[in-house]
């Protein structure tokens, strides 16, 4: 099995979050800002909040990524549609 990790914008408030990200990707959200370099090496800001998802993710996996990022993990969503829990 292999993982699949992307870096995106936090949005929560979103339909795709709640119906698909929150019951299949395990998500960590960053706890402070990420910083990028620029083309001329300087580190600039983003105006919005990043998470992590992750599919396929070890236990293993997601231990050593919150030892060395801060943030913390979202337990999985068991709602089925309409925010039914299951």
């Amino acid at each position: 099995m292999q993982t699949v990790v992307s870096l995106v914008p936090v949005r929560t408030d979103s339909r795709w979050f709640h119906e698909k990200l929150s019951t299949d990707a395990d998500i960590y959200l960053l706890q402070s800002p990420v910083r990028f370099l620029n083309a001329h090496g300087k580190g600039q800001h983003i105006p919005f909040s990043l998470m992590v998802l992750t599919l396929g993710a070890t236990a293993e996996q997601k231990a050593r990524y919150a030892e060395l990022v801060p943030g913390f993990w979202l337990a999985r969503s068991t709602a089925g549609p309409a925010g039914i829990r299951e």
